[in-house]
Order: C-alpha cells, then sequence, then structure tokens
C-alpha cells in the first residue's frame, strides 16, 4: 500500500490559532497529513452548504468556527505520477475566477504534486486558497 505523507500547505497560507499539528492518517490509511489538533470533521450538510457547486469533496477537516478547512478527495480520474504538469496546466486554464499567487509541480515526501496556490475576492476580503493535487491509486487525490 502506498503511503503519501504531506503537511497540508493550506495551513501555511492560513492565520488560525490552531494547537501543533498532530499526523492524521486519511483516506483509509493511503494518506498521512499534518493537521492542527483542534480540526474536525465538518457534517455531511456543512459541507453541502458551504461547498455548493456541486463538486463538493467528500471530506473536510475545519476548525472550530469554521473559517479555515482542509478538503480532501480522491476523484474518479484516472492520473498517473508521471502527469502532474498535465494536471497543473489543466488547474491553471481552469482558475478564471481567483489571481494566481504561485504554481508549480513540487516533490513532497517523494511524491509529485501539482500545486497552486491563488487568492480569491469575496465580499470585502481575500481568501487564499492553496490546492495539491497528485495521483493516488491511479486516481486524482485532490486537497485544498
Amino acid at each position: 500500500m502506498n503511503r503519501l505523507f504531506m503537511l497540508a500547505a493550506v495551513l501555511l497560507a492560513a492565520p488560525t490559532q490552531a494547537a501543533e499539528p498532530q499526523r492524521r492518517s486519511l483516506l483509509d490509511g493511503r494518506v498521512s497529513m499534518l493537521v492542527p489538533v483542534d480540526f474536525k470533521p465538518m457534517s455531511k450538510d456543512l459541507i453541502g452548504r458551504k461547498y455548493p457547486a456541486g463538486s463538493a469533496p467528500n471530506y473536510v477537516l475545519t476548525s472550530d468556527d469554521t473559517t479555515v478547512n482542509i478538503a480532501y478527495d480522491v476523484k474518479p480520474l484516472d492520473v498517473r505520477p508521471d502527469q502532474m504538469n498535465e494536471v497543473l496546466a489543466s488547474l491553471r486554464q481552469q482558475l478564471t475566477y481567483g489571481k494566481l499567487q504561485s504554481s508549480g509541480v513540487r516533490k513532497i515526501n517523494g511524491t509529485e504534486f501539482a500545486v497552486m496556490e491563488f487568492d480569491v475576492t469575496v465580499g470585502d476580503g481575500n481568501i487564499r486558497n492553496v490546492m495539491a493535487m497528485s495521483s493516488l491509486g491511479g486516481k486524482l487525490l485532490a486537497i485544498s
């Protein structure tokens, strides 16, 4: 079983008063990630309200006030590890609603990830988004 480990980049970009992170096993042990100890799974009802566009992730870890989230899922798209440049190009094309801050293919603990960081303006402020995508069991692993 291939076991990925990564520090969620979203936590590096998002201000939070969270305690030290702890390693959590996700997706039936196929992924482990450092997550603030006080982050809890978001309810399916709240996921549906916060992600109404029809492509809601199956899993979201969230802060107590639900302002900082780590969404993750395995999408039914066939992706090989050597396709991260193509994944990144596709992500860039789809980014029509935000301002790109950085992007690239990065090796995280030996695994290639397509990583993109961008800002989206909402109301009177900005939301920083960090997306990391890779291949997991031949399917698309998406973390944001």
